[in-house]
């Protein structure tokens, strides 16, 4: 039976969310659930010290129905003890192998002193610099398409490196430092592996204690920032010419890019989510395409999919993601898939064996193969893990028939 002590570690605040029916989130300590309303009123009840007698009559004469002593303690066991069981458990994220490195405490100072960058007028001075700045590379500069990454020292390469390094550290600086903006608390910034890349985050669990347009910002502050972080780069290669700058700042481009592709989990990803007001959005996509199969094959379904329960312009677009993610994974692996690892066969061994010849002759070293020999093999580290994946679904798909 759940404790008084423990229940008042549970903060309950509405979700703003696309749901049909007003939902709530609890925090439990560092945790966070999607619960409905009437489990935030039992919440508000046992909060407020109420015993089980007196919830029992006060649910029975507000609901119409009755509601024993026990039927209470069975909601309790059901929806607030799992909860409270939770926290200190292990959470299962799509980032694995997760490092801290900087903490809330020493990020505080700063976040706050860059959350002054979200300001609206401080948001249309620096986006208009942008914007500029983005226009002369990509449009005037005649040469800017020109990056010549055999004519690169091993210095040069490094220090294009450390300069993308400090980009990303500023990109997740941009997720925390919106959270301040918002008047919430925001967490430490790690690395971790996901999909078998190295990657960066910052902890900004609390997001969804915002509205869904403040949650939006948030996710694409990281990008903002490094926009941001691209100015004084930009500014510095007019002036100088010098190419690896150049460098930089085609490869700040083409990170944040990729970080708006919607169907990994990247910036994207959780625009996408916030946007349709649609929290674990990837389980909600593989629950409507369950429930799709089932309906083809005539079987019974059990459970109303979440994309009934939310308002009708969201559910469209929802639609459409569905679509649009299973045609990109379609296209993904059975085409671009299967001529990559053809591509890749037929050319790296002979790339790998030109690096080395380099390497122990002394000769020029070429960098923009080496890039694209590593860009190749973690794109197969990441077919592989997809393929995996598939594996296990069809798996255990196949198991729940049989048994």
């Amino acid at each position: 039976m759940v404790e008084l002590i423990d229940i008042q570690r549970l903060h309950i605040q509405p979700l703003s969310s696309s749901s049909k029916r007003q939902m709530y989130i609890i925090t439990c300590d560092d945790r966070h659930f999607e619960v409905s309303q009437p489990v935030a009123e039992l919440v508000k009840m046992l909060k407020a010290k109420k015993s089980i007698e007196e919830i029992s009559q006060k649910l029975s004469q507000k609901k119409g129905e009755k509601f024993s002593p026990s039927k209470i303690e069975e909601l309790i066991d059901t929806y607030i003890n799992p909860i409270l069981e939770a926290n200190g458990k292990k959470v299962n994220s799509y980032i694995w192998l997760k490092k801290d490195f900087i903490s809330d405490k020493t990020l505080r100072p700063l976040t706050n002193l860059l959350s002054h960058l979200f300001k609206p007028e401080v948001v249309a001075v620096v986006t208009a610099c942008i914007l500029i700045g983005q226009g002369y590379l990509f449009i005037y500069a005649t040469d800017a398409w020109t990056v010549g990454g055999n004519t690169f020292s091993f210095t040069s390469f490094l220090f294009a490196g450390v300069l993308f390094f400090l980009s990303i550290i500023f990109h997740e600086l941009g997720h925390a430092s919106a959270c301040r903006y918002y008047g919430i608390t925001h967490g430490h910034i790690g690395v971790g592996l996901y999909l078998h890349f190295p990657v960066f985050y910052a902890d900004v669990s609390n997001i969804w204690k915002l509205k869904r347009g403040q949650r939006v910002v948030v996710d694409l502050a990281g990008i903002y920032f490094q926009l941001v972080f691209l100015l004084p780069v930009i500014l510095a290669w007019s002036i100088t010419g010098d190419a690896k700058l150049k460098y930089v700042v085609f490869a700040i481009n083409l990170s944040f890019l990729f970080d708006l592709n919607p169907f990994f989990r990247f910036d994207g990803y959780w625009v996408v989510t916030d946007l349709l007001g649609i929290a674990n959005l990837r389980q909600r996509t593989n629950e409507a395409i369950s429930y799709i199969m089932k309906k083809l094959r005539g079987q019974a379904i059990t459970k109303t999919p979440y994309l009934f329960k939310i308002n009708n312009r969201e559910k469209y677009v929802f639609i459409g993601y569905v679509i649009l993610s299973n045609l990109f994974f379609g296209y993904y692996i059975l085409y671009r898939m299967p001529v990559f690892l053809y591509n890749f066969g037929k050319t790296v061994p002979d790339d790998l064996q030109l690096l080395f010849s380099s390497y122990k002759t002394g000769t020029p070293f070429n960098f923009d193969l080496l890039g694209s020999v590593l860009v190749q093999l973690a794109f197969i580290l990441l077919s592989f893990y997809i393929l995996i994946k598939i594996s296990v679904r069809i798996r255990r798909y196949t198991t729940d028939k049989i048994l």
